[in-house]
């Protein structure tokens, strides 16, 4: 249900220095742009130190040929990147993609692109996996945007979303889907976040150059520069 979620205001919590200190990307393929087929869905996530609310940054849904959503992936990856480290927040440090034939050809892609990518194989079905989730959802800690469009499409399809998977058609649709909500429940489910590659979610080359610098000062001197950083401003 839409109100199981919370809505933030996006460009408030960016202008935070710091809060978010963990950023990773989830992404469900499809193979064509045909009518018939299912959609790719890319989402950003990020999780503040300051507490445990979940934040759903950008959720991109398309239906293109796998090579043109893998170009709008990198470019989603550049502007979050940039957007990010801005302000000290954590960089985005992963995209989990579901191992099928064309998540392997997704992931092959993003990683000469030099993306860190990291293939997720599920264990259960979308339900199972779904109902993992339920209860992080249920308490009120995930938040999306007060004010994205992609806003209203997402609560739409979460509340057609039907158990035996015989999902509720939505308006304009010609087949229920599922993807949005599919990518949710990887993105929240801590069997396949914590199945994912740690060495490239803790590498130091994942860093800007403005957090490895923040990490090299000492606390009083780290205090020192953002407080001349904002008084320039």
């Amino acid at each position: 249900q839409r109100s199981w979620f919370k809505k933030a205001n996006r460009e408030e919590l960016l202008n935070e220095y710091g809060y978010f200190s963990y950023v990773w990307c989830m992404i469900d393929t499809a193979v064509t742009k045909k009518e018939s087929s299912d959609y790719s869905v890319m989402m950003v996530f990020a999780k503040s130190s300051n507490n445990n609310n979940v934040y759903i940054l950008e959720l991109v849904r398309l239906k293109e040929r796998l090579p043109d959503f893998i170009q709008i992936g990198k470019e989603k990856w550049d502007y979050w990147s940039d957007k990010l480290s801005s302000n000290y927040h954590a960089m985005p440090s992963l995209i989990g993609i579901e191992n099928t034939q064309a998540g392997i050809s997704c992931a092959d892609s993003l990683d000469d692109l030099g993306l860190p990518t990291s293939l997720i194989t599920p264990k259960r079905d979308k339900y199972s996996r779904l109902s993992e989730v339920l209860g992080t959802i249920k308490k009120g800690i995930v938040h999306v945007p007060e004010d994205a469009t992609w806003v209203s499409p997402f609560f739409e399809e979460c509340e057609c979303f039907r158990a035996d998977l015989k999902h509720v058609l939505m308006n304009n649709e010609k087949k229920p889907h599922d993807d949005m909500v599919d990518c949710l429940a990887y993105g929240l489910n801590k069997y396949y976040f914590d199945s994912m590659n740690v060495e490239v979610i803790n590498n130091p080359d994942i860093l800007s150059p403005q957090q490895e610098y923040m990490l090299e000062l000492t606390y009083e001197t780290a205090v020192e520069s953002v407080n001349n950083m904002m008084m320039s401003l």
